[in-house]
């Protein structure tokens, strides 16, 4: 690939990260540049003089090198789920940055000499019913060793394991998406922006409907019931929750389901999902709670300070790594990591 097609990829992969359209860039860049002239360095062209290049860089938050480095082969075997209610741009800066994302987790253990690997649950019947949900949630909770402790950070634990995660700062409706790489490896991205127990859940649902098998008669419908209640149950296993708040139930303390909220990490309104699923309360009562959470704003927000905003880290982690190392350059960091390189450099503290 000769230069002007390397860096026509970047800049275009760039700017659809950033959710611009040409004009927006221009006009970002103070229209130093016009669109058309945007579009033929995006089509390979011609390419801008270092001047603009700055520009570009300034306006994209990027490091030069990002743009004048060899793209890496493309992740070609990826499978995407469904991408409902997003308009064109928006599907295509998700695919942008799950793929980018990719490469970068990719290029960074490329050079630390690690093999990607994820610690999955065999897959060995179709998924029909809820138990069979609660079994794949256990099953997983005993190969990642949980147990049936709560989980302090879900992002941390999805990486550990081999999940390729990455943040979107998007509005909505965006909130969350999953691929699948190579047949094996779920990618999930989630909107940064959600408070911190529905960016746990929908990080936990993504990863359900990344590995979980299900059977032919199983629509789209119950699909997405299923994932949530694999994602519910990943938070807080049934038993624990029947332990604490009893098999059947006319009432409810809020307080009750507050003390499972700050142990656990997971919303009152998930918690009566999961007193209506398991039976503990009626379809009456659950209705009625539905109805009125326009007004009970106490019950769909956690306690401050509760729970810690959980961030994607483990990429980052290794590209600091392999600085402290000695391993890759500066420069090169920033790139890894989308940066510029004055921000790498104040990151950068050694002890």
């Amino acid at each position: 690939m000769d230069l002007k097609k390397s860096f026509a990829e970047r800049l275009h992969n760039a700017r659809l990260m950033r959710g611009l359209s040409m004009q927006q860039l221009c006009d970002m860049m103070g229209n130093i540049i016009t669109k058309q002239t945007l579009f033929k360095y995006e089509k390979g062209v011609m390419l801008p003089k270092s001047g603009i290049v700055i520009a570009l860089c300034d306006a994209l938050e990027i490091n030069p090198d990002y743009l004048f480095s060899y793209k890496s082969s493309s992740p070609k075997n990826i499978r995407y789920g469904k991408m409902q209610g997003l308009s064109k741009r928006e599907e295509m800066t998700i695919i942008s940055i799950i793929e980018n994302t990719i490469e970068r987790t990719g290029e960074i253990e490329n050079i630390c000499g690690r093999e990607h690997s994820f610690n999955s649950i065999p897959a060995e019947q179709p998924v029909k019913t809820l138990s069979d949900i609660y079994q794949a949630a256990s099953i997983l909770r005993e190969a990642w060793k949980i147990g049936s402790a709560a989980i302090t950070n879900v992002i941390n634990l999805l990486e550990s394991n081999g999940v390729i995660t990455a943040e979107i700062d998007a509005l909505d409706p965006f909130i969350s998406q999953h691929a699948i790489l190579d047949d094996t490896i779920p990618v999930i991205a989630i909107n940064s922006n959600m408070d911190t127990e529905n960016f746990r859940f929908a990080a936990l649902k993504e990863l359900a409907h990344a590995i979980l098998y299900f059977d032919e008669s199983i629509d789209n419908k119950k699909k997405e019931r299923f994932c949530s209640v694999f994602a519910n149950e990943m938070l807080l296993p049934h038993d624990v929750f029947l332990s604490v708040i009893g098999e059947k139930r006319h009432e409810i303390a809020l307080m009750e389901l507050k003390y499972l909220q700050s142990e656990y990490g997971i919303s009152v309104d998930a918690l009566m999902s999961k007193a209506r699923y398991l039976g503990v309360v009626s379809s009456n009562h659950y209705s009625d709670y539905c109805k009125n959470l326009g007004s009970a704003d106490s019950t769909k927000k956690s306690e401050p300070g509760s729970i810690t905003k959980e961030k994607v880290t483990m990429l980052e982690s290794r590209v600091y790594r392999a600085l402290a190392s000695g391993i890759i350059t500066q420069s090169k960091a920033a790139a890894l990591l989308n940066m510029n390189t004055v921000d790498v450099v104040r990151n950068f503290v050694t002890v």
